[in-house]
């Protein structure tokens, strides 16, 4: 059987409710600095610029819409070939930016970006596990196995390894994986919000136009400010979140563009013969509870010691591949 075909089996639960507080569960705000070491660049700027043709088309489709409702018999298909060709006509007209996010005067790394990456890590890292003759789980992830293909993805797959590409059925409610639960899924809100990043570093000297890349990048030693805020935690979560920050392995994590094409764990291609690209490190710096008042009082290392040693101490641990994305 080929590694495409592998099935793995995911270990699920009754999702935990968002709407009420639960008994010894608690609420978090977490506050972290992000580093980019002295050897990296970021560009987290692929936001495309808005056209005045999007509103025409989005008009168009609110039109359809009540057309349909008021039970106008249309040639369906006619309409959608036409609003296929509209969608197609835009996308070759938007324009990624080459600018580094700015709004009002803060640079930035918007928030879900640094989510997905940190979500991403998590569910790469509980790999499939072989147990008797099938693999298992605790994450649902198959976006890799649907569209990933080794010829485009190399990068990306070298770095991660195969087993991202093996098949899982995703998750619905009332039953989820542990990482829906936490960050959630379709129909199902997320238990974990977070700020953007902002730069906090003077911008004069944080910026460079990189000409032969044609984008404004952050330079090396930057540094943002990042807020999350959680509910309704346990120790074991609140591990997994660490996990996914590396802040036990105190490693960056992979963020932005030019990440896998810059990256010596991939290749031996460097920018500039001496930089990566796209990581960043984060470093808890100070948290509180809210709302609930379950924890005793304790220091940030203290508290990231706890998580540590709960997820350790988990059924999860054996399903977990710490070493998974860690940059030495």
């Amino acid at each position: 059987m080929s590694e495409r075909n592998i099935q793995v089996e995911i270990r699920r639960k009754e999702f935990t409710p968002r709407e009420y507080l639960l008994p010894g569960r608690f609420n978090l705000t977490l506050k972290f600095e992000a580093l980019v070491p002295g050897s990296s660049y970021i560009f987290s700027g692929a936001i495309p610029e808005q056209l005045p043709e999007a509103k025409n088309f989005y008009d168009g489709i609110d039109k359809l819409k009540r057309r349909i409702l008021s039970g106008e018999k249309l040639h369906l298909e006619e309409e959608t070939k036409r609003l296929l060709n509209e969608v197609y006509a835009l996308k070759q007209k938007f324009k990624k930016s080459t600018n580094f996010p700015k709004l009002l005067n803060s640079y930035f790394i918007p928030g879900s970006s640094i989510k997905g990456a940190v979500r991403s890590s998590i569910e790469y890292k509980l790999k499939p596990t072989k147990v008797g003759d099938s693999f298992i789980s605790y994450s649902c992830y198959i976006a890799e196995s649907s569209f990933l293909d080794k010829l485009f993805a190399k990068n990306h797959l070298t770095f991660w390894g195969d087993d991202i590409s093996y098949f899982r059925f995703s998750c619905s409610v009332p039953k989820v994986c542990v990482v829906c639960d936490l960050f959630g899924t379709q129909s199902l809100a997320s238990r974990v919000s977070f700020s953007d990043a902002l730069l906090t570093s003077p911008t004069s000297t944080s910026l460079e136009f990189l000409k032969d890349l044609n984008i404004e990048a952050v330079k090396p030693n930057s540094k943002f400010n990042l807020r999350v805020d959680a509910i309704n935690l346990n120790f074991v979560e609140l591990g997994l979140l660490f996990l996914g920050f590396e802040i036990f392995s105190r490693s960056p994590i992979l963020i932005g563009s030019f990440k896998y094409r810059y990256n010596p764990k991939v290749t031996k291609k460097l920018y500039r013969d001496r930089f990566s690209f796209g990581l960043l490190k984060f470093n808890l710096v100070d948290f509180n509870e809210f709302i609930s008042s379950e924890l005793p009082k304790m220091s940030t290392n203290e508290l990231v010691e706890k998580a540590k040693e709960e997820l350790l101490s988990s059924e999860l641990s054996n399903f977990i591949d710490y070493n998974k994305g860690v940059i030495s």
